[in-house]
């Protein structure tokens, strides 16, 4: 074979190979997120939240809070199933001192086409933790109840964090309720921020 006809021969391949249309990517639509579950962040967009240090000082987180559409698989040319769902994401911000808290809800699918839904926060971008969903178990101790300036609340999650970076001071557990959110931030190096009400 001349080395035109190999030539013609390795353009007419790569034409058909490009030429072929990708296969379609189906996309299953998960949804929006219910909203029992968003009521397990009792948070309102542009309210702000007070904490009190153990030292006396009170700091104020200001609370951002919208859903927004996801899409993800089918990210190549292979086609495939991808999916889209909601995802509500809520920003607690404090400015004195800079600290911020940040939590995200994703909603999924099982093979049976059951809901389930993740709640993970984050704290500085490094400690992360998971706020329970009926669906989802963690072994959390669950305290009946406790006492913060006079105010008693109940059903009280005792939420460990996974600490993520080399700093020192790092907030350590958190306590926390679907009513009334976090109550507590205990540190690392035994300070706390209480909530304020």
């Amino acid at each position: 074979m001349s080395i035109l006809k190999k030539i013609t021969l390795i353009i007419t391949v790569s034409f058909l190979l490009t030429a072929c249309p990708s296969p379609p990517c189906e996309i299953k639509d998960y949804g929006v997120i219910s909203q029992e579950i968003l009521d397990l962040l009792p948070y309102e967009n542009q309210e702000t939240y007070s904490f009190k240090h153990n030292s006396g000082q009170l700091v104020d987180f200001s609370c951002e809070r919208y859903q927004e559409e996801q899409t993800f698989g089918c990210y190549d040319s292979h086609g495939g199933v991808g999916a889209k769902s909601e995802r509500d994401v809520l920003r607690l911000t404090a400015t004195y001192p800079a600290f911020h808290i940040n939590f995200e809800t994703n909603k999924g699918m099982d093979e049976n086409d059951v809901a389930h839904y993740m709640i993970t926060g984050r704290i500085q971008n490094s400690e992360v933790f998971y706020i329970p969903t009926p669906a989802e178990n963690y072994s959390y101790e669950i305290l009946n109840t406790i006492t913060i300036n006079a105010h008693n609340y109940t059903d009280v999650y005792k939420i460990p964090t996974e600490h993520r970076t080399d700093t020192s001071v790092y907030v350590d557990t958190l306590y926390y309720n679907t009513t009334k959110g976090i109550l507590k931030l205990k540190m690392s190096n035994n300070e706390y921020y209480d909530i304020n009400e």
